[in-house]
């Protein structure tokens, strides 16, 4: 007896249904892993973001604090007896980085490795009591070029340099 008609289609449709599943299978595995690997930037982002708003907020209260500070020395007569004075009452402030004359500086820690760093300038003699000059986020590891003992780049004065022909 004769088979009648070929018994290909029937083998070639299960090897493109196994083609099929296999290649939903990996679609899946590859969104699952992506979704994934989403959620953990999501997260990482919004923990970022919130500890960038906590140092935020603490510099603002550090604001407040200097702004106090400095409403009390208002009363100096001359610009070296408000500095005097100011300097006075900065000296029991927390994280204060430097005070140079007039400019003031500090720095909040903003979580995973950064800095919140403030710079304010002081004016003697204007209404305001204090001008916003900086408000950075930096790495905590950020050195200035000033202090930087890291890389030293090279420039062609410190080499004997032969002209070439």
């Amino acid at each position: 007896m004769k088979r009648g008609g070929s018994g290909v289609g029937v083998g070639m449709s299960s090897v493109l249904m196994v083609f099929v599943i296999l290649c939903l299978t990996t679609f899946a595995t590859l969104s699952l892993v992506s979704a994934g690997a989403d959620h953990r930037l999501v997260t990482r982002s919004a923990e970022n973001l919130r500890a960038f708003y906590e140092a935020d907020a603490e510099a603002e209260r550090m604001l407040l604090e200097i702004s106090r500070a400095l409403k009390e020395s208002g009363g100096a007569s001359s610009e070296a007896e408000y500095r005097a004075l100011y300097a006075e009452k900065m000296a029991g402030l927390s994280r204060l980085v430097s005070l140079d004359g007039a400019t003031l500086s500090f720095e909040v820690e903003a979580g995973e490795g950064k800095t919140l760093r403030v710079a304010l300038y002081l004016p003697f003699g204007e209404d305001e009591l204090f001008r916003k000059v900086g408000w950075q986020l930096l790495p905590s590891e950020w050195q200035s070029e000033e202090d930087s003992d890291g890389l030293k780049l090279f420039s062609s004065e410190e080499f004997d340099v032969m002209p070439m022909f």
